[in-house]
């Protein structure tokens, strides 16, 4: 049992970006998010992506790995923040890749890109972002049978 209340999704090569000595860690989403503060997550990371087509409801769910993962708890969350409203203290916990609203824009291109191909550059960006921010409670391996 892990304890926790849901998954937090991060690509594999944007893993090794969160800084665990920090304690905090704030993650960015595209529009909104549905983690809770209070509630308790494990980052799992995705091995291989899937993608979500939003015209036509379908898609594939990526492939999850949960070996050395961090257990987190959600603190804050802002949903439906516009791009021109991210306070610079929110890039404080962020990714260490992901410093300013530019890199921000960037981050989420690539990975939305991957996951819902149908939607294109200024779709992404004109649906603002979700900052949530988690205390990191954790590292661990979960194996499942």
């Amino acid at each position: 049992m892990t304890g926790a209340f849901d998954l937090v999704r991060i690509p594999q090569d944007e893993y090794e970006m969160i800084d665990p000595s920090s304690k905090l860690f704030t993650h960015f989403n595209m529009e909104d998010t549905d983690v809770i503060p209070g509630r308790t997550y494990v980052l799992a990371r995705i091995m291989s992506s899937g993608f979500f087509d939003h015209i036509n409801n379908t898609g594939v769910d990526p492939v999850l790995s949960f070996e050395n993962v961090y257990v987190c708890k959600c603190v804050s969350v802002e949903n439906n923040i516009p791009y021109a409203e991210v306070k610079p203290e929110a890039f404080e916990f962020s990714m260490k890749h992901i410093k300013d609203i530019s890199t921000l824009k960037d981050a989420i291109r690539k990975r939305y890109m991957k996951s819902m191909p149908k939607l294109g550059k200024e779709e992404i960006e004109n649906l603002g972002v979700a900052i949530a921010t988690h205390e990191i409670i954790a590292q661990k391996t979960f194996k499942f049978k």
